[in-house]
């Protein structure tokens, strides 16, 4: 999804990026596979296997993330190396 947390030195970091600087992850979470077996129809997370409902989404902004976190694997674009 190219989601990023940054704990502390949040205006510092903006500004760095906005210059034209980067950032180098400590880590990340690598979550394509879920894709293969979850998607989100606005509503709901479902399962793709039986169109079995999961949960509820709760967060509607989270569930377009991951949607479009679906769209960027679709078409091959993606923030790890």
């Amino acid at each position: 999804m190219g989601i990023a947390w940054v704990n502390g030195g949040n205006h510092s970091i903006t500004m760095g990026i906005v210059q034209g600087g980067e950032l180098e992850p400590e880590y990340y979470y690598d979550i394509s596979e879920v894709y293969k077996y979850v998607y989100c129809d606005g509503e709901n997370f479902i399962r793709t296997e039986d169109n079995k409902v999961i949960a509820k989404v709760t967060n509607v902004e989270f569930a377009a993330i991951f949607e479009i976190g679906r769209l960027l694997i679709e078409k091959g674009m993606s923030f790890i190396d």
